[in-house]
């Protein structure tokens, strides 16, 4: 029998009595329709499973080669720069893998579909009216994971490929408050809250600012606490900053513009292949920063920083700040070195295409003059240091305390595979053996959740998947990470992140789990890495099955120490911190300091 492949449920033509394919769990988010009296199916993606994420992140990552060796001429041209590819890559590289990535997944999704099903018909929706690009390159987050966002592009795809003997239904929907100012929510709801002795010490420090040199170096957003990264600016015998911006003012759309931009990128309406769907479509979503107000950031960035810094340093900025972006794009034009550090703990063991080709990998391998890491170090450009995080902190536990659940931030969906099968597995196993525990350990967690979870898509999803938990049971973001730690006498990640390399330099007690199936347990996991990653699992650190885990708790829950402070538990994070997830003290700073001179 024949399907109906469903991309969103708010298409009102849907029948009762069809036979219904939902393309995945994604479509069911912030659903208030009923489905009781729809026959309907769930669509699951194999493009997760680590084969295919390999494979699909290469081909993506050449798709974005090609294009961006066309389109930082093309800019160029239309805003009379002569910035070279690496500056446009500094200025659009994270963006267009990121878009690149999210057309990748959705056309690999609908060939897998028609694939496997017989498909005659599609229901979707669409809005002609509704914009598609955005003011700056953080909102392709929100972007993500919005429905109609998502709709249009496979509206698109399935309208390119003209595939036979398939009906398309897309169905028009009215613009609303909810469906329009999804990227304001965001970035209104989803980023901790400065503490106010921060934001008074942030004050002091933007009066300095007035007393600069020309060439003082840019370090910013290192990674480091905040009086460290004060430290490393006086090692350079300048004076501490903190640096405030003004909002860039903004220009309205330019279709006009967005036109020339695709005649230029070769788009052949001949071809049906992903990449020329891209460069027939490119134009339409490309962020406003970078067409209409490319001139006022180009013009304005200058102002805010060192017009002629020693090197540039930072370890955040490079993703989303467009002042930032655009500053360090025209510094290294001009020969500026520009050094990034690791932030975060995907990086080598989540890489795939590093080992085989470093420039079809992340953008700041590409752009940075070196790479400052965690301790990794594959050749000359990765310079290990040391989790620059956890310098100069310290964290206690509690033996009689809680049972800490640590779980992922609800990330954009911007990769080349199904990267939301992780995610709602992750919530699965919370909701799971939340339900497990015995009374006595049940009523000591407390659930941590990232203040992106106060959305509306966030309260959807804690109403579907923790709805055990009670208001005393989560904490939200509200108190300090390392005041949480302390009130812990167990901390369980519930995802593979860098938390748990934090802790393994606090000495606080840790657990995880991110899959109840073994074969999954290293399925992000590059190959070079599962050695280290087995240690966790002989450690009891590391687990793929709750009962087990259950097991664990149980019997260490009131003598936490008998399991943690082991010889076998502490040689296994010894040896899985070597060169990888290396301690750092004060002295650091002079090694960096020393790697940041030689060069210069």
């Amino acid at each position: 029998m024949k399907k109906k492949l469903v991309l969103s449920l708010d298409n009102s033509n849907l029948k009762s009595s069809d036979s219904l394919l939902i393309a995945g769990e994604w479509v069911l988010e912030l659903n208030k329709n009923n489905l009781d009296n729809l026959n309907y199916e769930i669509f699951y993606s194999s493009s997760f499973i680590k084969e295919k994420r390999i494979n699909n992140t290469q081909d993506s990552s050449k798709i974005y080669t090609n294009i961006i060796k066309d389109l930082y001429q093309i800019l160029n041209d239309i805003h009379g720069v002569k910035l070279n590819i690496r500056s446009w890559k500094i200025l659009l590289g994270p963006w267009l893998k990121r878009f690149i990535d999210i057309c990748f997944q959705k056309d690999f999704l609908i060939k897998e579909i028609l694939s496997l099903h017989e498909i005659d018909k599609v229901y979707g929706i669409k809005n002609d009216k509704f914009t598609l690009s955005s003011e700056d390159t953080l909102s392709i987050h929100p972007n993500s994971r919005d429905l109609l966002w998502n709709n249009i592009i496979f509206f698109k795809l399935l309208e390119f490929y003209k595939f036979k003997n398939l009906n398309i239904d897309f169905q028009h929907i009215e613009l609303t408050d909810e469906n329009q100012n999804l990227e304001k929510e965001y970035k209104s709801k989803t980023f901790y809250k400065t503490a106010f002795f921060k934001r008074i010490i942030f004050k002091f420090f933007n009066f300095i600012n007035k007393i600069k040199k020309n060439n003082d170096a840019l370090i910013v957003s290192s990674g480091t606490p905040f009086i460290y990264e004060k430290l490393l600016e006086l090692s350079f015998f300048q004076l501490p900053k903190k640096y405030e911006f003004k909002k860039i003012i903004s220009n309205i759309y330019d279709k006009k513009i967005r036109t020339k931009i695709k005649s230029k990128l070769r788009c052949n309406h001949n071809s049906t292949n992903l990449e020329n769907f891209i460069r027939c479509h490119l134009h339409e979503f490309l962020p406003m920063c970078l067409i209409e107000n490319f001139r006022n950031f180009y013009e304005e960035c200058e102002k805010y920083y060192p017009k002629n810094p020693k090197f540039i340093l930072t370890a955040l900025e490079y993703d989303y700040n467009e002042i930032f972006k655009f500053y360090t794009a025209k510094r290294v034009t001009k020969g500026t070195p520009y050094f990034i550090i690791q932030h975060g703990n995907a990086n080598f063991t989540h890489d795939y295409t590093l080992s085989r080709d470093i420039t079809l990998s992340r953008s700041e391998y590409e752009t940075a003059t070196k790479f400052l890491t965690f301790g990794y170090s594959k050749n000359s450009f990765f310079k290990p240091l040391g989790n620059i995080k956890t310098i100069g902190k310290k964290c206690k536990y509690d033996k009689k305390g809680k049972l800490n659940f640590i779980a992922q931030p609800m990330l954009g969906l911007f990769f080349p595979y199904d990267a939301n099968h992780e995610f709602l597995k992750s919530f699965e196993l919370i909701r799971d053996f939340e339900k497990k525990l015995p009374k006595h350990i049940n009523e000591k967690i407390t659930l941590r959740l990232h203040p992106n979870f106060s959305t509306k898509r966030g309260n959807w999803f804690k109403k579907i998947y923790l709805n055990n938990f009670s208001n005393h049971k989560v904490d939200n973001g509200s108190q300090s990470y390392n005041r949480f730690l302390s009130q812990g006498r167990f901390n369980l990640f519930f995802y593979d992140c860098s938390g748990m390399l934090e802790n393994f330099h606090y000495k606080v007690p840790t657990l995880a789990i991110w899959t109840d199936k073994k074969k999954f347990c290293y399925n992000h996991i590059n190959d070079e890495f599962i050695e280290k990653y087995e240690l966790l699992k002989e450690s009891g650190i590391l687990f793929d099955d709750l009962d087990e885990l259950k097991i664990h708790i149980e019997k260490y829950w009131y003598n936490v120490d008998d399991w943690w402070l082991s010889q076998k538990t502490q040689n296994c994070i010894k040896k899985f911190n070597k060169d990888f997830n290396n301690k750092i003290n004060f002295n650091s700073l002079f090694t960096l300091r020393k790697i940041i001179n030689e060069n210069i």
